[in-house]
């Protein structure tokens, strides 16, 4: 004869009060394999049981039933203790507050009445889920939620109530909701008034003891929502109309007014300014530490953007506006700039009232002032420069310590970065030296108007004035010659196409670069150099030669200027004509002298 093996697996119980409904449930769950000697599971199998509750391990029995039941493929079978046909005893009496239960199980794997002993287990918390059901009780009006008497020791699904508050959790509640767990259990609390100090939360969520989020409103209008938010705010000391979002937003801020916080670690420096508005990842992070409860009014919108450096307290600038990521990344006293553009003015720390729109725009400018850069890389190069005003992408590269320059259009401005004073218009158009204006490129063919262009030449303001310009001595050493220029080759000297570094575009193609005829059709003039070693000659300081102020700057010619020491030479053939008609009326004079 095989013996048999009885797993005991699960026991549960699965209960509902609810007195002004229904009665709860009076049964506790039971699962169960049942194996032969061997191990083998008894699939299939009609088996019968009996049950046995007893006050002590082999105590006075309290209650006995049996069972029929069905195996599975398994020998698994279920079924309710309480729910059996009682041999003797009754279930729903028993007095579980006062006994020690222990569970007997007896089987029979033929299902008839020859039973085998399968041993005891004690009974521990299923118990005293059914005593819980005798000590509570509900009561309350028509119309309204019933209260909930709880006389036993707190838990954590314990409800209270005292003078009109609800605790769960919490013997008495100070709060209209008080949820209070055990050790990390999180907590809500949803509070009109409190009573706190600094803390007026609507909501509140803490774990551990740090807030997870709360949210306050009433007469201080302040709203915190995430982990460690606004912990420190303080209304009673001037810390109202304040909204932070975002784990650790404005974490730091006690009396700061009128900020909003949107991101992660956003404002989480400022302690007491005002006024400022951050939205995205580490914006305005470092914003000033100190206790100062000025309006700072900075606006910073994108990861980064005006984070500061890593000294709260020297971050002091005020009324600043950057939008982008990393833009205005750096600042620390710098006031009254507008970045707008992925690292616009990123590196800016002191200057002042500067403005750049575009990717890239001042970028590495730190201490320059009154700058405006729009485009893609403008003044990409500015570090300290001041009062320089580029638009169009590219423009005014290189200019790093430079200032009061103007560039319009793509690729323009000096090719050095020191030049001042230079101004230039259009493609490509390059100042090789300070105080230069450039219109335009080597491929421009026609520059005009309607109307001769005039030069500044009033009496009123001449001083020094000579009359020692030489006329044919300086005029009869020029020569005059026709030429092509060879543009490409002019680009190259001045550096046009050094740009080439700041050409990446999401496709990782170069957009094709302005391009003409190599060379220029063919013109009159006459060579800088032979002009400049003609007016040398001549003892002549000819204001017509553009002498290059660098390696880097192309000899020009100002023909206009010439027309001055041509009047001189027509004056001084005219004298000539003159002394030469005088001798020549004297010579027939005499001529006819002699005829007579």
């Amino acid at each position: 004869m095989k013996t048999l093996g009885f797993t005991l697996l699960i026991i549960c119980c699965f209960l509902f009060i609810n007195k002004t409904n229904a009665q709860t449930p009076q049964g506790i769950k039971y699962q169960a394999v049942a194996r032969d000697g061997a191990g083998a599971v008894l699939a299939s199998t009609n088996v019968s049981l009996r049950i046995t509750i007893t006050n002590g391990n082999g105590g006075t029995t309290l209650y006995q039933e049996t069972h029929n039941a069905l195996t599975n493929e398994f020998g698994l079978f279920t079924l309710t203790v309480g729910g059996g046909i009682p041999v003797s005893g009754s279930f729903p009496t028993i007095d579980w507050s006062t006994t020690t239960p222990w569970l007997h199980t007896e089987l029979d794997p033929a299902g008839g009445s020859n039973y085998v002993d399968m041993g005891s287990s004690q009974m521990l918390s299923v118990p005293f889920a059914l005593h819980s059901e005798s000590t509570a009780s509900v009561s309350g009006s028509t119309g309204s939620l019933p209260k909930f008497i709880t006389p036993g020791a707190l838990g954590n699904s314990i409800i209270t109530e005292d003078a009109n508050n609800i605790g769960i959790g919490m013997p008495n509640p100070y709060s209209k909701l008080y949820v209070k767990g055990s050790e990390n259990i999180s907590q809500l609390i949803v509070d009109g008034y409190s009573g706190q100090t600094n803390e007026y939360p609507l909501i509140k969520l803490n774990q551990d003891g740090s807030e997870v989020m709360w949210i306050n409103s009433d007469d201080i209008r302040n709203i915190f929502i995430g982990y460690n938010n606004g912990i420190f705010n303080n209304p009673l000391g001037g810390g109202i109309y304040n909204i932070f979002i975002g784990a650790a937003a404005g974490n730091n801020s006690t009396n700061g007014a009128n900020n909003v916080a949107l991101g992660c670690f956003t404002l989480s420096s400022n302690v007491g300014a005002g006024g400022s508005t951050a939205i995205g990842h580490n914006a305005l992070r470092y914003a000033n530490s100190t206790t100062s409860t000025a309006l700072t009014n900075n606006v910073a919108v994108g990861y980064e953007a005006l984070k500061g450096s890593g000294v709260p307290a020297s971050n002091t600038g005020m009324r600043n506006t950057a939008i982008g990521s990393s833009a205005m990344l750096s600042n620390t006293s710098g006031y009254d700039n507008t970045a707008t553009g992925y690292v616009a003015l990123g590196a800016n720390t002191s200057g002042h009232q500067n403005t750049a729109v575009g990717s890239d725009a001042l970028i590495f400018n730190e201490t320059g002032n009154d700058n405006t850069a729009v485009g893609f890389g403008s003044q990409f190069s500015t570090s300290t420069g001041f009062r320089n005003t580029s638009f169009g992408s590219n423009s005014m590269l290189f200019t790093s310590t430079g200032s009061y320059n103007t560039a319009v259009g793509y690729n323009t401005g000096a090719n050095n970065g020191t030049y001042f004073n230079t101004t230039c218009v259009g493609i490509d158009a390059t100042a090789t030296g300070s105080n230069m204006v450039r219109l335009g490129n080597v491929y421009v063919t026609s520059i005009g108007g309607y109307q001769n262009w005039t030069n500044i030449s009033d009496g009123r303001f001449k001083t020094e004035v000579k009359e020692n310009v030489p006329g044919l001595d300086f005029i009869n050493k020029l020569r005059p010659v026709t030429y092509r220029l060879d543009r490409q080759k002019i680009n190259d000297f001045i550096g046009v196409d050094k740009t080439g570094l700041m050409d990446h575009t999401s496709t990782g193609t170069d957009d094709p670069k302005l391009s003409g005829d190599a060379y220029s059709e063919v013109a009159s003039g006459f060579i800088a150099q032979e002009v400049e070693v003609a007016a040398t000659e001549s003892g002549y300081d000819f204001s017509g030669v553009d002498k290059p102020q660098n390696e880097g700057d192309p000899y020009g010619l100002r023909y206009a200027d010439f027309v001055v020491p041509l009047v001189k030479a027509v004056q001084e053939l005219d004298r000539k004509v003159e002394i030469l008609q005088k001798e020549n009326e004297a010579l027939k004079a005499q001529v006819a002298l002699l005829s007579r």
